[in-house]
């Protein structure tokens, strides 16, 4: 269990990366995809975690984005 967190966090510390990557704000990325922007700036900052699904449509948008 330990490392399949380990692992979800570093996913998630990945996502601006890949925003980077992408060209895009975190701002940007909310607006068009429909996150609240302070509650994904909680789960790139680890302040909160996000739930399964969440995060299945992070990596979906961020698909969508070629990256």
């Amino acid at each position: 269990m330990k490392k399949e967190i380990f692992n979800m966090k570093k996913e998630i510390f990945n996502w601006k990366w890949r925003l980077h990557q992408a060209g895009v704000t975190q701002k940007e990325f909310c607006q068009r995809f429909g996150f609240a922007e302070g509650l994904f700036s909680d789960w790139v900052r680890g302040r909160k975690q996000p739930k399964y699904s969440s995060i299945d449509k992070v990596e979906s948008a961020l698909k969508e984005l070629g990256v």
